[in-house]
C-alpha cells in the first residue's frame, strides 16, 4: 500500500488465550473485542469478553487488566462480569475522567441484549452503583451499544445498534440477498439451496444503527434517529464529528465488502439512507478516531470482497487531513493471524494506543507513531 512507512507501532500482549487462564475450575481462552480507557491516576484498563473456546457461547464472562507502566505490562484478568449466566459482556468508557462499565447479557446469538450500568470511584478498581439501563427497545426490538462522543455543541451522542425481529426470517442465501436493496426484495426471494450460504443472525433480525442522547452518569438513553436500509445489515457503527458540525457514521456491512456510511446535519436526530464507500472491509468493527492535531484516523481491515466474508489478516490505518474526503495515509501495520475490532484511545499524555484481538485469543495492546 501506499505510504507504507508513514505510520509505525508497537505492539504488547495484554493477555495470551492460548496460554489460557482458570478462574473457578475453568480454563478461559477467547478474547474478544478488547477495549481500553485511562483512569485519572494514569492506570491503563483493558477489559475484554473471554470464555472457554469460541463465542457465542455460554461460558462467558467479562475481564478486565490493569498497566501501571503505559500499557508495557499487564496484570493477571480480574472478572468484570463473574456469572456465566449473565453471558458477560461488558464495554468500558471514560467520561471527562469518569469511568463507567456497560455490563450486558445477551441472548438468541446476540440478537437480544440487556444492559446494567456501574461506575468505578477508584480509578477502576472496583465498580459499583448499578443501575439497569434501557437503550433503544419496542416489540421485537433490542439494541446494543456503539461508541459515544462529546458533541461540539456539548452533548453526549451514543451510537446504537438496532436489532428488529422480522415478522418472517429471510430464506435466501447470502449470495442473493447481497444484491437485495429493499426488504421486499429481500423477503421475495426463494428459500436458499444447499451451496448457498445461510445469512445467521441477520436472516431473522433487520440490524441498523440509530442515535440516543446520553445522561451525564449513562443511566438515561434518549432515541434520535437512525437508518436500516440495506436487508443484510449495518451494524457496528462509529460517529465522529465533522469540523463543520456534521455527524458521520461509519458502518459495517455484512457480506458487503466495503464499509459503508451515514451523515446526519441535525445532530444525530435524523440520518441518511447509508450508502457504500471505496473502504474495504471484511465484515468487522471499523473505528474513527479525532487526533490531538485535528486529523482523523481510521482502524480497520482494509480487505474485501463484495459477497464474502474475507479475512481479518491486516489491521491497517489510514489518516485524513481534509475530514474523510480523501486519505493520505494508508498503512498496514499488523500482519498473521485474524486481527479484530480496534478501540482506538488518546492517553493523558498524548499518545495514540490501541487494542485489538488477535486469532480470538490474544488481547493486544499497541502503541501508535503517526507523522505530523
Amino acid at each position: 500500500m501506499e505510504n507504507e512507512k508513514k505510520v509505525k507501532v508497537i505492539e504488547h500482549t495484554i493477555f495470551d488465550g492460548n496460554e489460557g487462564w482458570v478462574h473457578n475450575d475453568h480454563m478461559y481462552r477467547l478474547a474478544c473485542a478488547v477495549q481500553i480507557i485511562q483512569a485519572p491516576d494514569g492506570t491503563l484498563i483493558a477489559g475484554w469478553m473471554t470464555g472457554g473456546n469460541m463465542e457465542p457461547a455460554d461460558d462467558h464472562i467479562a475481564v478486565c487488566a490493569y498497566s501501571y507502566d503505559g500499557g508495557e505490562t499487564w496484570t493477571e484478568p480480574v472478572p468484570l462480569v463473574d456469572k456465566a449466566e449473565d453471558n458477560g459482556a461488558a464495554g468500558l468508557f471514560e467520561v471527562d475522567g469518569r469511568l463507567y462499565q456497560m455490563a450486558a447479557r445477551w441472548e438468541d446469538n446476540y440478537g437480544i441484549w440487556r444492559y446494567v450500568r456501574k461506575e468505578s470511584l477508584d480509578n477502576g478498581k472496583t465498580w459499583v452503583n448499578e443501575v439497569p439501563v434501557k437503550l433503544i427497545e419496542g416489540e421485537g426490538l433490542s439494541s446494543s451499544m456503539g461508541n459515544i462522543i462529546r458533541l461540539q455543541n456539548g452533548e453526549l451522542m451514543a451510537a446504537i445498534n438496532t436489532m428488529q425481529l422480522r415478522d418472517k426470517p429471510l430464506e435466501a442465501g447470502v449470495e442473493r440477498l447481497v444484491y437485495a436493496k429493499t426488504e421486499e426484495e429481500a423477503a421475495a426471494m426463494p428459500p436458499r439451496t444447499e451451496d448457498e450460504t445461510h445469512a445467521i443472525w441477520m436472516d431473522k433480525y433487520i440490524y441498523g444503527m440509530a442515535t440516543a442522547l446520553v445522561s451525564e452518569d449513562l443511566t438515561e438513553f434518549t432515541p434520535l434517529g437512525g437508518f436500516a436500509n440495506r436487508p443484510l445489515g449495518l451494524l457496528e457503527g462509529q460517529i465522529i464529528q465533522l469540523k463543520n458540525g456534521n455527524l458521520a457514521m461509519i458502518v459495517r456491512a455484512e457480506w458487503g465488502g466495503f464499509l459503508w456510511r451515514s451523515d446526519s446535519t441535525d445532530n444525530g436526530r435524523t440520518w441518511c439512507d447509508a450508502y457504500p464507500l471505496d473502504i474495504p472491509n471484511p465484515s468487522t468493527l471499523a473505528t474513527v478516531l479525532r487526533l490531538p492535531d485535528g486529523r482523523i484516523a481510521l482502524f480497520h481491515n482494509a480487505i474485501g470482497k463484495f459477497g464474502e466474508k474475507s479475512s481479518r489478516n491486516v489491521m491497517s490505518i489510514w489518516v485524513s487531513n481534509d475530514e474523510m474526503e480523501s486519505w493520505y495515509i494508508k498503512t498496514d501495520v499488523i500482519f498473521g493471524g485474524q486481527n479484530a475490532y480496534p478501540c482506538p484511545y488518546i492517553l493523558q499524555d498524548g499518545r495514540v494506543v490501541f487494542t485489538f484481538d488477535k486469532d480470538r485469543r490474544i488481547a493486544k495492546f499497541v502503541e501508535v507513531i503517526i507523522p505530523d
